[in-house]
């Protein structure tokens, strides 16, 4: 099976008066994809937990976590 190809930015949700930092990544193909939210592990936000935000993302899934890479 083919990984799909995948879009990756920054983004800002918005939470009441809050505007929360976070990452996302989707197929690159137009359309509506499952979601899944990425918890980090108790390091934080790294470079491992991007990764696998991407992986994710690359069988068919719009995926995010909380935060900034460290």
């Amino acid at each position: 099976m083919t990984k799909a190809e995948i879009s990756t930015k920054n983004i800002t949700v918005p939470n009441g008066d809050l505007q929360i930092a976070a990452y996302l990544a989707q197929p690159a193909s137009p359309g509506q994809f499952p979601a899944v939210i990425v918890i980090q592990e108790i390091f934080g936000v790294n470079s491992h937990i991007r990764e696998v935000t991407e992986r994710i993302a690359k069988e068919g899934y719009s995926i995010s976590y909380k935060g900034e890479v460290q």
